[in-house]
């Protein structure tokens, strides 16, 4: 022992993302939410593509975010019924300081817990009911968070498009 009183104290770090998911609302009333990127340290930051692309949902009404658009590649932000363009992405890591700034300045973010579309635990979901059809089971009108789904378009290469259409039933359904 040197004889000095300090004492060195271990410390954890767990970096975590706020907002996970941030939204505000346009003038018109739409929303626009982006998913906050999982990039918590400069490392990883340093290891983001260039052309990193942030996952982007849209919602016509800014009250009611239980149906949404997600944005996931160039192709939907240059779709004719696109209601967004993404102009560009860029990641900076930020002290302490420049975040707080950021809190006191920020438009209000619309998802707030207990609002959250993505809320996976039943037990504090805010459940929403729908009117049913005469006849039906009223169970059906009780839902909670949503799911999301997707779809992926993969162009068929030119190599087994013959092969493809050997096997279109003859129907010629639109898949």
């Amino acid at each position: 022992m040197d004889g000095s009183s300090a004492v060195r104290v271990g410390c954890a770090y767990f970096p975590i993302r706020i907002p996970y998911i941030y939204g505000i609302k346009t003038k018109a009333g739409h929303a626009v939410l982006v998913q906050t990127p999982n990039a918590c340290g400069a490392e990883i930051i340093k290891r983001i593509p260039a052309d990193f692309m942030p996952l982007i949902l849209w919602a016509d009404k800014a009250d009611d975010l239980e149906f949404l658009t997600a944005y996931t590649s160039d192709a939907g932000y240059q779709h004719p019924s696109a209601h967004l363009k993404l102009r560009s992405v860029t990641i900076v890591p930020a002290s302490v300081g420049e975040y707080e700034a950021w809190t006191r300045s920020a438009p209000r973010n619309i998802v707030v817990r207990g609002k959250d579309p993505f809320e996976a635990d039943a037990s504090s979901t805010d459940w929403r009911y729908i009117r049913v059809a005469p006849g039906q089971d009223p169970g059906t009108a009780k839902y909670g968070s949503i799911g999301c789904y997707g779809l992926v378009r993969y162009p068929i290469p030119d190599s087994i498009k013959d092969d493809v259409r050997a096997n279109w039933p003859a129907d010629r359904p639109r898949f």
